[in-house]
């Protein structure tokens, strides 16, 4: 074996097949759970930022359908970049939803707001095609 090194602790490989590529057992299970600790820990952060969303949105609406100002939903440090589905309307109107609660943001007086409701049977629109009129 040519000067090759184990990935996990660079130890020379001196003995074994010719693409070995960890120097024992400990080193090649190390290396694999690092791989999938480094995998998994973005899924498991935007797990619970979507479940703290989710948890706002239910605390604004107990009965799954209210209107609230969008300064008060920022305040509580709801996150906009994180749902896990959205449903767009007919009239384009769209609606985002963490898991079976979601809102849509509207115009109220001027004011921004969010409409929060409750997912419906309705939504589970198959047809749903995000390139159409897309050129």
């Amino acid at each position: 074996m040519e000067n090759k090194k184990c990935l996990y602790c660079q130890k020379p490989i001196t003995i074994g097949r010719v693409d070995k590529k960890f120097c024992s057992s400990s080193c090649r299970y190390a290396y694999n759970n690092t791989l999938s600790m480094e995998r998994y820990s973005n899924k498991v952060s935007h797990k619970k930022i979507i479940d703290h969303n989710y948890n706002i949105l239910k605390s604004l609406s107990p009965k799954g359908k209210g209107t609230v100002r969008r300064s008060t939903v920022e305040e509580m440090g709801y996150n906009f970049k994180f749902f896990t589905s959205f449903y767009r309307t007919n009239k384009q109107k769209t609606y985002f939803f963490c898991y079976d609660l979601g809102y849509a943001p509207i115009l109220d007086n001027g004011k921004e707001k969010l409409l929060i409701v409750t997912w419906q049977k309705y939504m589970e629109r198959y047809d749903f095609n995000p390139w159409k009129g897309v050129q």
